[in-house]
């Protein structure tokens, strides 16, 4: 709207640098000049925001989105019917793999989406396209360290990790992402033939 020769807007007021936010905010780190932010005590978040975040934690408590594991179901069905019952217990078995995993990145990267903000980011929601990009963010900076930065450090689960650590747990879940996409295309092509 103008008013004389002025252009009026409507300023966001629920953002990280509303007053009311950005006393329960402090800067978290920064990534290619974007600069990201946290709560303070994430109690203090807005209540659809905080929803969010504790469906995140609990995928990154069972190392899996509840996507992946309706693909683990579909792969398990899709066996069962071809009567390929070894590859239902290899399935099982990732899905076992999985539980037991110290971290499985992909939902830690939502999780992080989530806990950490920038300053125009609308705190009352979940942004799902804004929040990929930020993920892309994050996973501009190598895993072994941006894990191990101390905002993020708070959301892991508890244990001393060093980098030499992380890193040979991205090799052990590389491999196992490999062998399991193995397996997934061996039950899909025999689906597709039949």
């Amino acid at each position: 709207m103008n008013i004389f020769g002025f252009s009026i807007t409507r300023p966001k007021t629920k953002t990280a640098l509303h007053k009311d936010n950005k006393k329960l905010t402090e800067f978290a780190f920064e990534i290619e000049g974007t600069k990201f932010y946290h709560f303070k005590n994430y109690l203090d978040m807005p209540v659809l925001r905080y929803s969010k975040l504790n469906e995140f934690i609990r995928e990154a408590e069972l190392r899996m989105t509840r996507d992946d594991l309706k693909e683990y179901l579909e792969s398990i069905v899709s066996a069962l019917e071809q009567g390929k019952i070894i590859d239902v217990s290899k399935f099982i078995t990732l899905i076992d793999f999985r539980l037991d995993s110290f971290l499985e990145l992909d939902t830690y990267y939502r999780l992080f989406s989530c806990a950490f903000f920038t300053e125009e980011e609308d705190l009352t929601i979940y942004d799902v396209d804004y929040n990929d990009w930020k993920i892309e963010q994050f996973k501009k900076e190598p895993a072994h360290s941006f894990f191990l930065r101390s905002p993020m450090k708070e959301l892991l689960p508890p244990a001393d990790l060093s980098e030499e650590d992380i890193k040979t747990f991205l090799k052990a879940q590389n491999v196992s992402k490999q062998y399991e996409q193995k397996i997934r295309s061996s039950v899909s092509t025999k689906t597709q033939t039949a």
